[in-house]
């Protein structure tokens, strides 16, 4: 008996430290929020978008954009922390006419260059219901834990490392409260807290992000995204929808488009990218067997071999 509860003791500790780690890449894209769980230790991943848009704001400019941004993931040292950078390269043709002067100009570089890494501070716990064989009304209840989120934080620099255009008066930090509700294995909602350019001023921003995501089928999902943002020039709030594909498990396409619910402020933006992972992370376990109880580390295949691989067997709902 005591065995039996060591080794139920041992299962759940594992579970809970190897829980961020999933076999199909969990990628951020096509939306702008942040997940608070990490890619898992030994995982780098790769998130890439092209990205169209036309920023016109009534009778005073109209910026006509189009670039790319890179989200760079890695897992180490622990499941719970993840480093990440952000990074966005644009060319914008910008068209200004102010009393009825123009002034015209382009420019083109790096415009954004973040540095940080995030933290799952806690983890919500579901109850697992397909156990229950005795009363149909409690295997099918709502768990009404799932209101409450798993929460994660996120701490970052603007490194200033851009282009001459876009340089603001030096480094400044970047903060956020990642949130993430899985209402049902299907319906998923990430809502972010972020103050952006804290010691800059005269351009620190204060935003919001809710995203909702549904899983209409293993290979597609669809999400829908609210986005408010708070500074000292203006305050601007955004809706965005957009679609995913599962390539494999290392590879997601995606699309999306977003527009500013603003009067005084047209935005509409087109942007197609991909998600794709490097995954060299290695789980382990305590074999209950040995008498020195040495940690085993489960031999995966090598990368290359797996990614070529006929398509992965579909997981079911």
């Amino acid at each position: 008996m005591k065995n039996l509860w060591i080794a139920l003791v041992l299962i759940l500790c594992t579970t809970n430290i190897f829980s961020q780690y999933t076999d199909i890449i969990n990628s951020n894209r096509p939306s702008l929020s942040k997940s608070p769980f990490s890619v898992g230790t030994g995982v780098l991943q790769f998130e890439n978008g092209f990205f169209y848009e036309d920023k016109t704001f009534t009778h005073f400019s109209d910026v006509s954009s189009f670039g790319t941004n890179l989200s760079v993931r890695y897992g180490n040292f622990m499941e719970r922390l993840e480093f990440v950078a952000d990074i966005t390269y644009r060319f914008d043709d910008v068209k200004k006419d102010v009393i009825h002067i123009p002034n015209n100009y382009k420019s083109y570089g790096i415009s954004y260059l973040t540095i940080g890494a995030k933290y799952l501070i806690y983890q919500q716990a579901y109850d697992d219901k397909t156990q229950e064989v005795r009363s149909w009304k409690r295997r099918t209840a709502f768990d009404w834990k799932r209101f409450i989120p798993s929460v994660g934080a996120y701490v970052g620099v603007n490194t200033n490392f851009v282009g001459p255009d876009y340089k603001d008066a030096g480094i400044s930090p970047k903060v956020g409260i990642l949130l993430h509700n899985e209402f049902s294995p299907r319906f998923i909602l990430v809502s972010n807290i972020i103050g952006d350019k804290l010691t800059n001023k005269e351009r620190a921003n204060y935003q919001y992000i809710v995203t909702a995501t549904y899983v209409l089928h293993p290979d597609w999902s669809i999400f829908a995204e609210n986005e408010g943002n708070f500074n000292n020039y203006s305050d601007e709030f955004f809706v965005g929808i957009g679609l995913g594909y599962l390539v494999n498990q290392h590879l997601q396409l995606d699309i999306s488009y977003r527009n500013s619910l603003n009067v005084d402020l047209k935005n509409p933006t087109f942007s197609a990218g991909f998600s794709w992972r490097l995954d060299r992370h290695q789980d382990s376990y305590i074999d209950l067997g040995s008498p020195e109880e040495e940690t085993i580390e489960i031999q995966r295949e090598p990368f290359f071999k797996r990614i070529f691989k006929k398509r992965y067997k579909k997981k079911e709902f």
